[in-house]
């Protein structure tokens, strides 16, 4: 029988032929090298256990492992290094394991320019592949002088009445200026100068907001700074309300300037200290239509006998309850203003603040001025089934009294003795 000794030997020998073998392929010859010492020292010996025979083998196998994996490695290395220093054109040739294929040029054409002049031809992206080309355009997407989109304000219902610094949103009542300062003298960052260049803005802002209050109409003869002059108790009021007008926003650019923005409502105690000794929005009578009554009489007075008959159809064939009423003025070229007056074409008023109710004037205005046709329509003030009609010119220096037409007064007169919604001052007027 053969003795365990020398299978063990021929097992080695013909693992070390296999791995000679294989390494010869890989350059691994010092890993042979090292198995074949192992075997020698086991030959040498003697009688070994068997346990210690095949432990041998393992280690022999894992040095022949690791061995073949540094030189792997290394061999990757060499090949990278070689790669990088060969132009584009010659890395499929390199690194066949991604089947590049070589850069393909693209033609662009410029504006006004022939595709096939050479100026015209810009670098192409490569993609990996010959099938798909990705072009880069010449010409910008955006021109040069949009690159930097303008900032866009933010949509505000109602008539705007714009000024220099600042403005008047006639549908809400709320009087707006903006204010700027430069930092000066300390450094942009540092949190004192920013606190005073805000303080500096701030004042700058209050001032342009009493300067844009002292223009607006109240009357069609009288102006905010008129009050203001013949006043002085409404003065102090006001300068007293502007230094604690609503701070609305604020901002500290890169560059060291503060902008403020500030706003105040001409709108409950506010308007009622600044006209309420100066316009007199008391009734006539104890009945508050008596002055609408008597002008819809002169009116009648002047109809046919025939026509008032038609008159007392139409009041039958009034809707259920009108809830407001509705002038479209935008082609008469209305100016806004505190109070309006609506008269009929032979002058006799209509609607006016001695008409409205004091207390509805001074909390929500006499009037609600809308920009657009949409907005008008769909103001709670008028509601949802308003009374339209058509201002066909206007009146006044400050263009803000209406006339509408006589055949119109006398529909007015007669819709709201049913349903008082001019005294509740549901009255809106659509301006251009």
């Amino acid at each position: 029988m053969v003795s365990k000794r020398v299978l063990a030997s021929v097992c080695l020998a013909a693992l070390l032929m296999g791995t000679q073998a294989s390494a010869e392929d890989t350059g691994v010859d010092s890993a042979v090298n090292n198995v074949s010492e192992s075997a020698a020292t086991v030959v040498e010996e003697g009688i070994r256990p068997e346990a210690t025979q095949v432990q041998l083998i393992e280690q022999a196998i894992r040095e022949v492992e690791t061995q073949v994996q540094r030189e792997s490695e290394l061999h990757v290395y060499q090949h990278a290094q070689e790669a990088s220093s060969l132009p584009e054109g010659q890395l499929s040739k390199v690194t066949p394991m991604l089947q590049y294929q070589p850069e393909q040029q693209v033609q662009y054409a410029q504006h006004g320019q022939d595709s096939s002049d050479s100026s015209a031809v810009s670098q192409s992206l490569y993609k990996g592949g010959s099938e798909i080309l990705a072009e880069l355009p010449k010409a910008r997407l955006i021109p040069d002088d949009q690159a930097e989109l303008a900032s866009v304000e933010p949509y505000q219902s109602g008539y705007i009445e714009k000024y220099e610094h600042g403005a008047i949103n006639w549908f809400t009542g709320t009087v707006t200026a903006t204010g700027e300062s430069l930092s000066t003298g300390l450094s942009v960052s540092s949190r004192q100068a920013r606190l005073r260049t805000l303080r500096a803005a701030t004042v700058d802002a209050r001032k342009n907001l009493f300067e844009i209050l002292s223009t607006i109409p109240v009357t069609e003869k009288l102006r905010v700074k008129n009050i203001l002059r013949s006043d002085e108790d409404v003065m102090q009021f006001v300068r007293g309300d502007m230094q604690n007008s609503r701070i609305t926003t604020t901002s500290f650019s890169e560059d060291g300037i503060a902008k403020v923005t500030v706003s105040i409502a001409l709108r409950d105690m506010f308007l009622e200290k600044l006209i309420g000794k100066h316009v007199s929005f008391h009734r006539v009578s104890d009945n508050p239509y008596s002055a609408v009554n008597a002008i819809a009489e002169s009116i009648e007075k002047a109809v046919e006998p025939e026509e008032q008959y038609e008159s007392a159809d139409v009041d039958a064939m009034l809707p259920i309850a009108y809830t407001g009423l509705l002038i479209d003025a935008r082609e008469v070229g209305i100016k806004p203003a505190i109070t309006v007056t609506i008269k009929d074409e032979a002058g006799n008023v209509l609607y006016s603040p001695r008409v409205v109710n004091r207390s509805v004037a001074l909390k929500n205005g006499m009037v609600e001025y809308a920009g657009t046709w949409e907005e008008a329509i769909t103001s709670k003030r008028s509601s949802t089934n308003p009374l339209v009609l058509k201002a066909v010119s206007v009146q006044g220096r400050s263009r803000s009294n209406i006339v509408i037409s006589d055949e119109q007064a006398l529909l007015l007169k007669q819709i709201n003795n049913a349903h008082k919604f001019l005294e509740e001052g549901r009255v809106v007027v659509v301006c251009n």
